[in-house]
């Protein structure tokens, strides 16, 4: 099983893919940045991750108490005052 899920814009040469793959017997779930060619597939880098499908909950929930912890009111509160993390623009309007 090979499936991407999304693919989302890291910058101006790169993406992160979410996809779901297989090993053996295990179904993952994956993070990987990805570079973008011209005329070309983009390319896999080491940057990323692999886990285990079933500890998707998991490292959901991680995300979302870590955002929350850091800062008063969770994830889509903070998402929602920092509009940079949904446009990719960065933080204090640097490019």
């Amino acid at each position: 099983m090979n499936k991407i899920i999304t693919e989302i814009e890291k910058n101006k040469t790169e993406v992160i893919r979410v996809e779901l793959t297989g090993f053996s017997d295990y179904d993952l779930v994956g993070l990987r940045v990805y570079v973008n060619r011209e005329s070309e597939d983009p390319l896999p880098t080491k940057k990323g991750i692999a886990s285990n499908l079933k500890l998707l909950p998991e490292l959901k929930s991680a995300i979302n108490d870590g955002r929350a912890s850091s800062h008063p009111g969770g994830i889509d509160r903070w998402i929602r005052k920092h509009p940079s993390v949904t446009t990719g623009k960065r933080f204090g309007g640097r490019q």
